[in-house]
């Protein structure tokens, strides 16, 4: 896990400053980056920070489904959050989702849009002493 110092011409204290998150962690290639979420939140990384790779050599998702995530194709990415109460992991993935288009709009041609039947299925709650949600792709 060699973490780099860019991602899209900016380094990662100007990226969670552009994103308004606490942190942002940046790798070149990961094998997976909800892999290194779950490593550095049982480390206490802040709620929020941003896990982004350029590649990932062994993603995961559903169902145990694996893929290679190639530089270049795709963000790829994982968010920690750390909800004070487990029933808000219900409806981590609406608000990453709604979030990420908000920032991500001010980018695009046109308003970002999500579909909602696959939001609810993308977050996965992680083990930990404290609510942990890793939510990502």
């Amino acid at each position: 896990m060699a973490e780099i110092a860019k991602y899209d011409h900016r380094d990662a204290s100007s990226l969670a400053r552009l994103l308004d998150v606490p942190r942002v962690v940046v790798f070149d290639s990961t094998a997976s980056t909800m892999d290194d979420a779950h490593g550095l939140a049982a480390v206490d990384a802040p709620a929020g920070t941003v896990i982004l790779a350029d590649r990932q050599a062994a993603g995961r998702g559903r169902n145990g489904r694996r893929w290679a995530s190639d530089s270049g194709q795709g963000i790829w990415m994982t968010i920690i959050e750390r909800p004070n109460d487990p029933r808000a992991v219900d409806v981590l993935s609406i608000r990453v989702g709604l979030r990420a288009a908000r920032a991500l709009d001010r980018y695009a041609a046109s308003p970002i849009r999500l579909r909602a039947k696959n939001m609810a299925k993308r977050c996965t709650a992680a083990a930990s002493p404290t609510p942990t949600a890793i939510s990502g792709k």
